[in-house]
């Protein structure tokens, strides 16, 4: 009986160490630079306050926003970056601006990152930024799934009130990011 669970004991070892080295063969063979051409759709969901004259405002949006990856900038070894672009539609408009996504640890098809950017006009200065893990699988090669899942996020603006001297307004939020790599057959058909 003692030698039955000895060699059970054994081959669940084994089978283990097996799945450990098939999913690192997988990560291995899997390039970051693969990620490159990727799509995700993704859900912003954020929710906080808005404060004007009138005073604070519950403020609650949701939106759909697409992302594409379109390089792999790994010359920095203390910042390495997933470039891309994000779209999104506003009255049948699509705007596009860059996104820089942080490589922070992890391997290939999982990984933690984040993103931080901030903007200055003359009446405006706004922030926002969040962490995110994101994961794939692999199957024949191909990367066969991937997901995007933030772990927080937020955004604030101010707003300076023209002639009323230190007079401002301002919103603040915590965002959630969630969605997932789609096939390029998926997008809308007017995404520029």
């Amino acid at each position: 009986m003692r030698i039955t669970k000895v060699w059970f004991v054994g081959l669940i070892v084994w089978v283990f160490i097996g799945f450990f080295i098939i999913s690192t063969v997988y990560a291995q063979g899997w390039q970051m630079n693969d990620w490159v051409g990727k799509w995700f759709k993704i859900t912003v969901k954020a929710k906080g306050y808005k404060f004007d004259e009138s005073g604070f405002i519950n403020y609650n949006q949701t939106i759909v926003v697409y992302i594409k990856v379109t390089a792999w900038v790994p010359d920095n070894p203390d910042d390495k970056v997933l470039q891309g672009l994000v779209y999104q539609e506003d009255g049948g408009i699509w705007s596009a601006w860059p996104i820089n996504l942080h490589y922070i640890a992890g391997n290939n098809l999982d990984f933690l990152c984040w993103f931080e950017q901030y903007s200055e006009d003359s009446n405006e200065r706004e922030k926002n930024g969040f962490t995110a893990r994101i994961t794939g699988s692999v199957s024949g090669g191909a990367l066969k799934s991937a997901k995007l899942k933030s772990l927080g996020g937020y955004e604030w603006a101010i707003h300076d009130v023209p002639g009323c001297g230190d007079c401002s307004a301002g919103k603040a939020r915590g965002t959630t990011l969630t969605g997932s790599l789609i096939a390029d057959s998926k997008l809308p058909p007017d995404l520029p």
